[in-house]
């Protein structure tokens, strides 16, 4: 992907409004902290993935100790 040049950020910059919502207006923070604390094990499980040399022997490790973890991939698909 190429970097953007600095005309196109200028652009981006004087097309943004002034609001006087904050973040919270247009998210809810409580709700994400709370989604993000229901799959956090999870996710830190599914790092443990990341470098294996034998990816598929680690996830059928992981698989076999705790097939649960996997339960957060359509999440991880989604946000991709």
């Amino acid at each position: 992907m190429a970097a953007h040049t600095k005309e196109q950020f200028d652009l981006f910059m004087t097309q943004l409004w002034e609001t006087n919502a904050p973040l919270s207006f247009y998210c809810d923070f409580p709700k994400i902290k709370k989604n993000v604390r229901d799959i956090e094990i999870s996710l830190t499980t599914l790092n443990y993935l990341i470098g294996k040399e034998d990816l598929r022997g680690a996830v059928e490790a992981l698989w076999e100790r705790d097939p649960r973890v996997f339960d957060v991939m359509d999440i991880l698909i989604a946000t991709r």
